[in-house]
């Protein structure tokens, strides 16, 4: 039995490059030894202005713009991976991960172009990749470091109003969840969930608003009822 159960929150200057994000999984492992934890992460920084600035200028169709956004992103999350993991079977999944990730960003890109309407539910799924590419790239990196450790998307666990771009958690809903997904997993790994967004009961991704990354860690600290919430920037 740990200690306690501590929810650390890295934003996006805390994951900021594969340098931020090792010293980062260094602060979790050590926690780890003593405690139960749950790691909340940002984006990397600036992938979530890139990201919206990207989502307007598809809705404009200059859709060459988005493309190079689009590949300086994939590129940027794909060196950071290589950087920080070595085994072979892990780094090829991670890569599939991301890659996926980005043909998705891509996908919904083409789609905002074609209609030429950015609507509030696809501009929070679009906003929300930055987190899906920082969580993915923490959980191999504590993997790396032996610290067993898996991604999950909040979209599982934070439940939220319909307000998809300004969402308020639903806390018994929210409660319910975390004791289904979270909480049977605690004494076997340590759990990075995305920041930042949650969904509806009817599971459509929405966000918690600019720096909603600190509104997901102290949600989840209260539905866990977590001894310590503990905020990096």
């Amino acid at each position: 039995m740990k200690n306690k159960l501590q929810v650390m929150k890295f934003g996006g200057t805390s994951v900021g490059d594969a340098a931020c994000i090792r010293r980062a999984a260094e602060i979790v492992v050590s926690a780890a030894r003593e405690n139960s934890v749950v790691v909340v992460v940002s984006a990397m920084s600036g992938v979530t202005n890139r990201l919206i600035a990207a989502a307007q200028q598809a809705v404009e169709g200059e859709l060459l713009d988005v493309e190079q956004l689009k590949t300086s992103l994939r590129d940027q999350h794909l060196v950071a991976a290589r950087a920080l993991v070595a085994t072979e079977e892990r780094l090829a999944k991670l890569i599939d991960e991301l890659e996926t990730l980005t043909w998705e960003v891509g996908n919904l890109y083409q789609g905002v172009s074609l209609l030429r309407e950015l609507t509030p539910r696809t501009f929070a799924t679009l906003s929300s990749f930055g987190e899906r590419f920082s969580a993915r790239l923490m959980a191999a990196t504590l993997c790396e470091m032996n610290l067993d450790s898996i991604a999950i998307e909040a979209t599982e666990v934070i439940i939220t109003d319909e307000q998809y771009l300004q969402a308020e958690p639903l806390m018994p809903q929210v409660r319910e969840r975390v004791n289904e997904r979270l909480k049977p997993l605690l004494t076997e790994v340590t759990l990075v969930v995305t920041g930042f967004i949650g969904a509806t009961v009817d599971g459509t991704l929405t966000t918690l608003g600019r720096g909603g990354s600190d509104y997901s860690a102290t949600t989840l600290g209260a539905a866990l009822n977590a001894d310590e919430i503990i905020i990096a920037c």
